[in-house]
């Protein structure tokens, strides 16, 4: 199975399961991702969220105008059930929308997963607005996890039938740089941050182990008693860190 398959199936089975575990999570000054990524946004104009999933981001904002797209379309009925607006099922690799419309855009946990990322990019800029703003989130990397973490994150990829947690593009930073630099995007932010996730029940600890896009296991789900055996793990530690960065750009030509 591909990667593009696999994750039709992944989003369409587990819609919602990146904000289950992301909308519990803190960093050092109390935010969850999501609001991490509100603060980083201009509040004003029309706003593009890209890959937007379950629809976290924005639901509550009066200033902007918000369109969502999504190409799952389990993703979609998830975001609709919750009431937001502005859902559009489509594909990043060809967006259905106007160029030269929109005043920020976000992109939350999707780049390192979308081939080829050069068409992507070219597609935000082409819907970007001379001066917009792109936010784009990322998994971390480097001395954000501790010595537990790192462990728990290596039993989940054995498990998962791999020795490291990896994504098609790998996280994607060098070739997101390189690419929007040939779209006139500038960079204008790197900020690396490191949310805790703190499971209540094994159950919880479970979904933190089925987030995490374990490409290889059989429908999904894997061993039980391997995947038990981690969660047990994951509980007894009593939390796991999510290192989480973000790219910011300015379209300046």
């Amino acid at each position: 199975m591909n990667w593009q398959n696999f994750l039709d199936i992944f989003h369409n089975r587990r819609a919602g399961i990146t904000e289950e575990i992301f909308i519990r999570s803190r960093d050092k000054d109390g935010l969850n991702p999501y609001q991490w990524v509100e603060r980083a946004t201009p509040r004003r104009g029309e706003h593009l969220d890209l890959c937007c999933g379950s629809a976290p981001l924005f639901l509550n904002s009066k200033d902007l105008s918000v369109v969502r797209l999504d190409r799952s379309q389990g993703e979609i009925a998830r975001a609709h059930q919750r009431g937001a607006e502005g859902l559009v099922n489509g594909d990043a690799l060809s967006l259905p929308l106007r160029s030269n419309s929109f005043t920020s855009v976000t992109v939350s946990m999707a780049l390192m997963l979308i081939q080829p990322l050069s068409d992507v990019i070219g597609e935000i800029s082409r819907v970007m607005v001379q001066d917009a703003y792109l936010n784009i989130v990322l998994p971390g990397g480097g001395p954000f996890i501790g010595v537990g973490d790192l462990r728990i994150y290596r039993q989940i990829a054995r498990y998962g039938g791999s020795n490291t947690l990896s994504f098609p593009n790998g996280r994607g930073v060098r070739t997101i740089r390189t690419e929007a630099a040939k779209v006139g995007l500038t960079e204008s932010m790197d900020d690396k941050r490191t949310f805790v996730f703190t499971p209540r029940s094994i159950e919880e600890a479970e979904l933190f182990i089925d987030s995490l896009y374990l490409k290889d296991l059989p429908d999904l789900d894997g061993e039980r008693k391997t995947k038990e055996k981690i969660a047990q793990d994951i509980l007894a530690k009593g939390s796991m860190k999510i290192p989480l960065r973000m790219l910011g750009f300015r379209k300046i030509s």
